[in-house]
């Protein structure tokens, strides 16, 4: 007698169980959208190094990614981290000066990919270099 009552609680919570997966499922496909941010960070005091990845990075970004600039899919944002109001990000990645970090979800997991170091040999005298750079880094977000 007990045998019915038995399986007829468990397919009850497998029925539950697979209706609270799905209502996760659809939260987060309705609430985590597919987002790249671009960031540059620098401080009070900025070189021309710094200034030109600024400025080459956005030219970057409207080439080859405009239609996600203007959905939201990508947005660019450029921090002084010397400003009170962006200690977050400095302690977030350890900064301590001028840097080009990429932000996005990967297999549902926030990552980051910090190119400072590339961007710095590349963005005034290697401009092709830094555009693949860039591209590459950014689509890898998309996958």
């Amino acid at each position: 007698m007990k045998k019915p009552q038995i399986k007829i609680f468990f397919l009850f919570a497998i029925i539950l169980y697979n209706t609270q997966l799905i209502a996760q499922q659809n939260f987060y496909k309705e609430n985590i959208s597919p987002e790249v941010e671009v960031f540059i960070f620098h401080t009070d005091r900025r070189c021309s190094s710094c200034k030109t990845m600024e400025v080459n990075t956005l030219k970057i970004l409207k080439a080859n990614f405009s239609k996600e600039l203007k959905n939201g899919k990508i947005k660019y944002r450029v921090l002084n981290i010397d400003k009170k109001e962006n200690k977050k990000y400095r302690d977030r990645y350890q900064l301590i000066g001028s840097a080009l970090i990429i932000e996005g979800e990967i297999d549902g997991q926030l990552r980051y990919t910090n190119l400072t170091t590339e961007a710095f040999a590349y963005a005034r005298f290697w401009e092709t270099k830094f555009e693949k750079l860039v591209i590459a880094n950014v689509k890898k977000y998309f996958k």
